[in-house]
């Protein structure tokens, strides 16, 4: 018994349309964030004893995502190029590393990269 040919055009199409992507893909590379990024980097510690603090949220105003301080208080993250960045510090987890007060800071530049080191003060 032979395949009905309609069976066959749809399935040749199917793999035609698959292949014809993964060509463009091939050629053209998957979609790529055009903007220049800036590495914010530093470390969070607490102004009482100069303890590393982890679980701290580290954002970016006007930035989609944020990153948690490790276990050593140290963060990195990449934020879209600008001259104005307002970083937010936040304690995401009080219970577990006491509580600590959230902290904003302002800072100007026009470097690729910018490291700050911030103490938090304890409720």
């Amino acid at each position: 018994m032979k395949p009905p040919r309609k069976a066959l055009r749809n399935i040749f199409k199917g793999l035609s349309a698959t292949s014809l992507a993964f060509v463009f893909q091939a050629c053209y590379g998957p979609v790529q964030d055009l903007e220049l990024d800036v590495l914010i980097e530093g470390s969070v510690t607490s102004s009482q004893g100069s303890e590393p603090v982890p679980g701290i949220k580290v954002s970016v105003a006007g930035q989609p995502q944020h990153e948690l301080t490790d276990g050593s208080g140290r963060f990195s993250m990449f934020a879209a190029q600008d001259s104005v960045y307002r970083v937010r510090f936040e304690d995401a987890d009080s219970l577990q590393n006491g509580a600590f007060l959230p902290k904003d800071t302002v800072v100007t530049t026009t470097d690729d990269r910018i490291t700050l080191n911030v103490s938090l003060d304890a409720r």
